[in-house]
């Protein structure tokens, strides 16, 4: 009975917090204008409770049993933070330059952007959720980040070639083929001549659903998650790099990531890198 309240619980929390769109957790225009109401001293503490209402980023786990909500949260957002420096020294840190502006796609409350904002010029980090952008800002504002919401035509206010390196993680398992196309076309048009794009994508995983699979499924427990946007796809390595050329670009590098760096306590170390280019002249 009581796992039946916690997801009644679960699913309630999602349906007040969700904005429009269906991954627009804490999208909803509560939030950002409750945030700004309340005094800079209560923010963080606001924010932190907020990132955790989402599905994506705080977990109860064996390191943090026991822990008052404070401390939990307090130890989730360093556990995060962690993580994206991981990805940013062992990844990220081999393509970037000083001058470099980077465009961070689906930032979530941007501890990767916050932790590779002092080695480049300038992070654009954006993400369809204006609640997480609002707690992105509280959280991991740094003076060189620009923090943006996509909005829902999906056109950055961005100009076109702007932009050295864009990258995207722990985003694109849970977009549609059809959002997925739509992201490529967006760093098409925001990366200069010879950008980089890196881009963690999940492929050939036997115990994740396609998207095919996911739409299909007619049980009550798959309608619900299809209608929450709490859905993961697995894509094969095939149709994402065919994706990718008809896009425009190069065809990609592709690395486990575990082969290529150690982060540590992360699921995405059995999952793979995407790297790619726009070619020069092609814009």
């Amino acid at each position: 009975m009581s796992n039946i309240f916690g997801a009644a619980r679960k699913i309630l929390v999602i349906l007040i917090t969700r904005g429009k769109a269906a991954q627009d957790f804490l999208g909803a225009r509560w939030i950002s204008y409750w945030l700004h109401c309340l005094p800079l001293s209560w923010r963080r503490s606001a924010a932190l409770w907020l990132v955790s209402l989402s599905p994506h980023y705080f977990f109860k786990i064996e390191a943090n049993r026991g822990l008052n909500k404070m401390e939990f949260l307090d130890a989730e957002f360093r556990r995060n933070l962690d993580s994206r420096q991981a990805i940013a020294s062992g990844i990220l840190m081999k393509y970037l330059r000083f001058s470099d502006t980077l465009l961070d796609y689906g930032c979530g409350p941007g501890w990767l952007a916050r932790a590779v904002s002092p080695y480049v010029n300038q992070v654009c980090a954006c993400d369809i959720s204006e609640g997480v952008i609002e707690c992105a800002k509280v959280l991991n504002g740094a003076p060189n980040i620009q923090y943006l919401v996509v909005p829902a035509s999906g056109k950055l206010p961005l100009r076109d070639a702007c932009v050295d390196i864009v990258y995207s993680f722990a985003v694109i398992q849970h977009v549609t083929d059809e959002v997925f196309d739509e992201i490529l076309g967006t760093f098409y048009h925001l990366l200069r001549d010879g950008g980089t794009a890196l881009c963690h994508i999940v492929v050939d995983q036997p115990t994740w659903k396609s998207e095919a699979e996911s739409r299909s499924d007619a049980t009550l427990h798959g309608k619900l998650l299809w209608h929450l946007g709490l859905y993961c796809f697995s894509r094969s390595k095939e149709d994402v790099v065919k994706r990718i050329i008809v896009a425009g670009f190069s065809k990609p590098e592709v690395f486990l990531i575990r082969e290529i760096a150690n982060i540590l306590g992360d699921d995405i170390e059995d999952q793979h890198l995407f790297v790619f280019r726009k070619l020069d002249g092609s814009a």
